[in-house]
């Protein structure tokens, strides 16, 4: 994997996505359109995986009495202290401490009454649970797929073009440089991509986008949001809903993919 000069690899990927103005309030993402043009025949959505403990220590426990439950460390600085005070933490915050198992959106969204679509979120999950998930769920990451989807996902994509090398793009806040004008791309075989997480590059989100030369797919991560979209030919949108790992949708590309009252 390397790293090229510049960002200009991907100048023909941001000029062709839909201004977030277009649709939706300045800067919130709310259709597919805005993070992939809307130049493919299919498009999907991959939701980030969720993961529980097998032998839960925490029977009961949201994270939200979790955290009202820990002692305050002596010394914490006010800031750190306020931060606490005056939020909530509703998901999150650690790894597991045992062995854990696979939880399908499609499971929490039928369990909890609410429609497995792509307009389902982790905000939706979190007012399905009460206000709080149970303290041993971990996950969905925002930003990032994890381990086993990202080979999962690198696999079927790898079938569905001729390229040999893929470009892989951080959007600079993704990136860690907090500079507008430090956008990464980077360059390599499609399977290398779990080494972008490795030295030298230590990259800790699933690259913002990423795409072969060709540009017969595209892949979307942001920053922000706990699933990816990917665009392409309807053969690999049929590869993408038949795994049994990715939990995917079908996509329109001008489909919001928040529920209304998010937006707001």
């Amino acid at each position: 994997m390397k790293r090229l000069p510049n960002a200009s690899a991907a100048d023909w990927l941001l000029a062709g996505l839909v201004p977030h103005g277009n649709s939706g309030p300045p800067y919130i993402i709310s259709t597919c359109a805005q993070l992939i043009p809307p130049i493919y025949d299919a498009y999907a959505m991959i939701f980030h995986g969720i993961e529980a403990e097998i032998a839960p220590r925490h029977e009961g426990h949201s994270w939200a009495s979790w955290e009202r439950d820990q002692p305050h460390e002596p010394g914490t600085p006010p800031l750190i202290a306020m931060l606490r005070d005056t939020s909530t933490l509703v998901r999150g915050g650690g790894a597991p401490q045992g062995e854990t198992r696979r939880v399908l959106w499609r499971e929490l969204a039928a369990s909890l009454g609410l429609r497995f679509s792509p307009q389902l979120s982790d905000r939706e999950l979190t007012k399905g649970f009460g206000g709080s998930w149970p303290r041993h769920f971990f996950g969905p990451a925002e930003g990032r797929l994890d381990a086993v989807q990202l080979a999962a996902l690198a696999a079927i994509l790898s079938r569905h073009s001729a390229a040999p090398d893929v470009l892989f793009r951080y959007w600079w806040l993704a990136a860690g440089a907090f500079d507008p004008a430090l956008d990464l791309v980077f360059q390599g075989p499609i399977l290398d991509i779990a080494t972008l997480h490795e030295e030298p590059h230590l990259m800790r989100c699933t690259p913002s986008h990423w795409f072969p030369a060709d540009r017969a797919w595209c892949v979307a991560s942001d920053y922000d949001c706990s699933f990816t979209l990917v665009g392409g030919t309807r053969a690999l949108f049929a590869d993408l809903l038949a795994h049994p790992v990715l939990e995917a949708l079908p996509l329109r590309q001008d489909e919001p993919i928040f529920p209304p009252r998010e937006l707001g």
